[in-house]
């Protein structure tokens, strides 16, 4: 084997495995309203982008717009978002973010901002410029 292919394996368990231990740490904190990864995203996404429809949500996510439909028909029974009629094509629906949909993102990305935070402190300022760049590389690489 390799040793790009060895560490290339590290990487994507590194990956997954902080990803994991992220969300047991969020889990543990009752307090925490969690949405999975997925709901989240989507919540972000949708609050950046003027009321998009399933397919550009199942585009961005990567998913299938049946697996689309499932995160946003979740997320519109805990009425974080609705469904809003095209005005110029009634066929197409678009989906809206609400209040309360605002004040989990709000919520959600200090909690995320807080976690980051303890991480970062834990490493030297050119281990974040490190950290950062490395991360600037893989984006650039797959835009």
């Amino acid at each position: 084997m390799l040793k790009h292919e060895e560490d290339c394996r590290i990487l994507i368990q590194l990956l997954s495995q902080t990803k994991r231990q992220i969300l047991s740490k969020l889990r543990k904190n009752k307090s925490i309203n969690l949405l999975s990864f997925l709901q989240a995203e989507t919540l972000e996404f949708i609050e950046t982008q003027t009321q998009p429809t399933m397919k550009e949500i199942s585009n961005f996510l990567c998913i299938t717009p049946p697996s689309a439909t499932s995160i946003i028909n979740n997320l519109v029974k805990l009425r974080m978002l609705e469904r809003v009629s095209d005005p110029h094509d009634r066929r197409i629906i678009r989906l809206k973010i609400t209040s309360q949909g605002k004040i989990f993102i709000e919520k959600h990305g200090q909690i995320i901002e807080n976690q980051m935070q303890s991480v970062l402190q834990k490493l030297s300022s050119e281990e974040h410029s490190q950290l950062i760049n490395i991360y600037k590389k893989i984006n650039n690489f797959y835009n």
